[in-house]
């Protein structure tokens, strides 16, 4: 704990460090908890002793009306202790849960949202320098902590900064400061005690079933046995960290310039090649930076705000680039990555897609297809089926062609869409799996997998023999050619010309 005057001097040394102005408004968030309310009076202090180097102070409290009762009594609070000093202080107010539901957005994230979007009105208002936040030393510990259980990248283990310039709506950005950053939490207990402030008490900070609280209460008094300063060391790790960073998002800015385009709906493509031969460590970058300027509507591209998506969210995301056209993965927020024949989009779920990337037909049911022949797949395919000499193994590359032993399956086949339960032996393996686990394996997009026709053999003997092949994958590896293959069926998805306007007539 630290005493008054080394309290304050901390308090203007953590101000320069954050490049805050003297004479210019600064905001100060104020919760009525022992951070915020050191934060506020000390502010105070400064301006009153030491008006040529402290900025002017505009207090601004939002009630965020999670915890009913208690919420109310932490803005009376705030009201009725600035009102008795006659300090500036502005009020707000929001359903945190009706903003959480309508975005599908966590209660953390929503509360966060709605409370900088207070904020930065606040900030437009006062015509104000930046908003000071009265994070410490030990949020920063937590924060960190709690980024790496999330398996979030460098950004999360970087922590928070002194100073962050987030973006707003209608260009606007708003500033944060946060002149506490180097202090513990006791040294703001003890600067309210030593002032004679009693502030509020957050109960919800007990509840361990909150991940931060659990952080704060279980897991860092356990590092403590380990390194008494486990948080200043934590800290001192985002510091170190957060010199990297900065060099890497230079780098990211210089691939996203080059690579990345906006669209009008604002989803946000990544050229397909450039990005795969992209290092790691930069597409990483750019698939944060572009989720979270989709997660955020008040955020851009350029952002160090919001949370990040986790490592496996990055990992899942660089693996589209290795499937099928049109396979799609669900991310954190509502948003969504689609693979396009030339690019890797990050957009909005549901954001339309403009044409139907699924190179097969709409159908449902079954139809036969006897050797020669052809059955009719939907409203605009055929398979064709012939029977011919065994290929040679190098001139077969159409996905849409298919070569089977005619000895083996047989010469008639009923096509149809999956069943629940069905089975498959991939070409190339001993043992068969169920078409789902195949589907999975194989990168199918979800909304593709009805539509895919099996071809199955009807009359071929032996057990385990059915599906000959999966279109446009692969065949059965009990119907395949073989060496020894005399005659072998050519089995292709045809897509049918458009009727003329005459042939339509008749």
């Amino acid at each position: 704990m630290t005493g008054t005057r080394d309290f304050e001097r901390r308090l203007l040394a953590g101000l320069s460090a954050a490049g805050v102005a003297p004479g210019r408004t600064l905001i100060a968030a104020v919760s009525g908890g022992p951070d915020s309310m050191a934060l506020l009076i000390g502010l105070l202090s400064l301006r009153s002793a030491h008006p040529e180097v402290a900025p002017e102070v505009v207090a601004a409290h939002f009630n965020h009306r999670l915890r009913g009762p208690e919420s109310e009594g932490d803005a009376r609070y705030v009201t009725d202790f600035c009102r008795e000093r006659g300090i500036e202080l502005a009020m707000g107010t929001g359903d945190v849960n009706q903003y959480r539901a309508e975005r599908g957005l966590s209660m953390e994230v929503a509360a966060r949202q709605l409370r900088y979007d207070f904020l930065a009105h606040v900030a437009i208002e006062q015509k104000a320098q930046a908003v000071a936040t009265a994070h410490t030393l030990d949020d920063q510990a937590e924060t960190v902590l709690l980024h790496a259980t999330r398996g979030s990248g460098l950004r999360g283990i970087s922590g928070m900064r002194r100073r962050t310039e987030l973006p707003r709506s209608g260009g606007t950005q708003l500033t944060v400061v946060r002149p506490l950053l180097a202090m513990r939490r006791a040294d703001t207990e003890g600067y309210c005690a030593e002032s004679g402030i009693r502030p509020r008490r957050d109960s919800s900070n007990e509840d361990v079933s909150i991940p931060r609280n659990r952080i704060r209460h279980r897991v860092l008094p356990e590092l403590e046995q380990i390194n008494p300063d486990a948080s200043g060391a934590i800290a001192r790790l985002a510091d170190i960290v957060a010199v990297d960073v900065e060099w890497l998002e230079q780098e990211t800015q210089r691939a996203w310039d080059r690579i990345a385009t906006q669209e009008p709906d604002r989803s946000i493509s990544f050229d397909r090649a450039a990005l795969s031969a992209l290092d790691r460590a930069i597409s990483s970058r750019l698939l944060m930076r572009a989720h979270q300027a989709l997660s955020n509507p008040e955020s851009n591209p350029g952002s160090n705000s919001g949370d990040e998506l986790a490592a496996v969210h990055v990992d899942s995301s660089l693996a589209l680039l290795e499937g099928r056209t049109g396979a799609k993965l669900n991310l954190p927020a509502g948003v969504q990555a689609r693979l396009d024949y030339e690019a890797l989009l990050i957009e909005r779920a549901g954001t339309p897609a403009g044409t139907d990337d699924c190179p097969y037909p709409v159908w449902t049911g079954s139809a036969s297809l006897r050797v020669p022949g052809s059955a009719r797949i939907g409203e605009t395919h055929d398979l064709v089926a012939s029977e011919e000499a065994p290929p040679i193994e190098s001139m077969v590359h159409d996905a849409s062609v298919a070569y089977l032993d005619a000895d083996v399956t047989g010469r008639d086949f009923l096509v149809r869409s999956r069943r629940d339960g069905d089975r498959f032996q991939p070409l190339g393996m001993e043992g068969e799996k169920k078409i789902q686990d195949f589907f999975v394996d194989e990168r199918v997009p979800r909304e593709w997998r009805d539509r895919i026709p099996l071809v199955e053999a009807v009359e071929a003997p032996g057990p385990g023999r059915g599906i000959a092949w999966v279109v446009g994958y692969r065949p059965a590896h009990w119907a395949r050619v073989t060496p020894g293959t005399t005659s072998a069926i050519r089995v292709e998805l045809v897509r049918r010309a458009p009727k003329t306007p005459e042939a339509q007539k008749t």
